[in-house]
C-alpha cells in the first residue's frame, strides 16, 4: 500500500517540480503556501491545486467526454499481436479521449498505449491538448512513462484513474512543462501491490 500511494503522491509531486519558479508565481496566489498545493492521494480522488477552472469541472463531472470522438488517426500507430499500440499523439488538440478499442480497415482491436512521449510536445502535437482521458480497459506497453506530457503547456487534466499502470517504474519528465496542469486523477488500486519504485525519477 505504501508504495502505491508513494507512486500516486510522486505524480503529483512531479507536476509541480516542472514548473518554474516565475511560472508558479504568477500562475498561483502569493499567500498560499507550497504545502497547501498537494493533497494526499487516495484511490480516485483528484489531485488538484486551487485554481477556479470551468474545464476542470466539466472533466470532473463527465459532461466533457459526451463531446469527444475517439479518433485513432489522431494517433501514430501499429498493429501487432492482434493489438493496436499508440505511439504518438498528431491530433488537433483540445480533450482526448482514449478508448478501449479502435476498428482499423474492418477489424477491432484492443488499443495499448505506448506511454514514453506519446504527447510529448517535441515530437507531437502534444501542446495543443487539454484534457486527456483514457477509458477502462487500455493497456500500458512496458514500464515507462517517461516524457508522456513533456512540455504540453496547454494541459488541465489528466486522468489516469482507469489505465492499468501496474508496471509503472519510471516517469522521467512525465510532466515537465506543464504550466496549465491544474488536475491528476490516479487510482492506486491500479498499481502493483508490490511493485518495484525504486526506479521511479522525475
Amino acid at each position: 500500500m505504501k508504495n502505491r500511494r508513494r507512486i500516486a503522491l510522486l505524480l503529483s509531486v512531479a507536476m509541480l517540480l516542472s514548473q518554474s519558479a516565475g511560472t508558479f508565481a504568477a500562475t498561483y496566489e502569493a499567500d498560499i503556501a507550497p504545502e497547501e498545493l498537494v493533497e494526499e492521494v487516495r484511490s480516485d480522488e483528484i489531485v488538484s491545486m486551487p485554481v477556479d477552472t470551468a474545464a476542470k469541472e466539466e472533466a470532473a463531472d463527465g459532461s466533457i467526454w459526451d463531446k469527444v470522438v475517439w479518433k485513432v488517426d489522431d494517433f501514430d500507430y501499429k498493429t501487432e499481436g492482434g493489438k493496436l499500440i499508440l505511439e504518438s499523439y498528431k491530433g488537433s488538440g483540445g480533450p482526448v479521449f482514449i478508448r478501449k478499442s479502435a476498428t482499423v480497415e474492418g477489424n477491432i482491436y484492443p488499443v495499448v498505449a505506448d506511454c514514453n512521449n506519446l504527447f510529448d510536445a517535441d515530437s507531437t502535437t502534444g501542446e495543443l491538448v487539454t484534457h486527456v482521458k483514457f477509458e477502462k480497459g487500455v493497456q500500458m506497453l512496458g514500464t515507462s512513462m517517461d516524457r508522456m506530457f513533456n512540455g504540453c503547456e496547454n494541459l488541465l487534466w489528466v486522468d489516469l484513474g482507469d489505465l492499468n499502470i501496474a508496471s509503472l517504474t519510471s516517469a522521467l519528465y512525465m510532466f515537465s512543462g506543464c504550466t496549465s496542469l491544474q488536475t491528476i486523477l490516479v487510482n492506486d488500486s491500479k498499481m502493483a501491490e508490490n511493485g518495484d519504485t525504486t526506479s521511479i525519477n522525475y
